[in-house]
């Protein structure tokens, strides 16, 4: 018998609410685990901000919830102007 999603999703959703937040909360430290192990020191990223603007950049700090990237590039693959850095969640980091 092959289970689905659906048929995982179905049973999470019998059980109490305190169990769905323990669970929500193992996945959430199991994202954020594969994210950073990735992630290190001089490794290419890119990533979108809240506005939707494409960014390139290096990495430059992995931190214990987040990631500095010194930008390089922009959404139009000009070079960003200065030394810009972004303070960014790992789970929005795609490798280049």
């Amino acid at each position: 018998m092959l289970i689905t999603k659906n048929d995982i999703l179905d049973a999470i959703a019998k059980l109490p609410i305190s169990v769905q937040s323990e669970i929500a909360r193992t996945l959430t430290d199991r994202i954020q685990y594969n994210a950073k192990r990735q992630l290190h020191v001089g490794v290419k990223v890119s990533f979108r901000t809240k506005h939707g603007v494409y960014i390139e950049g290096t990495v430059i700090k992995v931190n214990g919830k987040s990631v500095k990237v010194l930008a390089g590039k922009n959404r139009y693959g000009n070079e960003t102007l200065g030394n810009v850095q972004w303070t960014v969640s790992p789970q929005l980091l795609t490798v280049l």
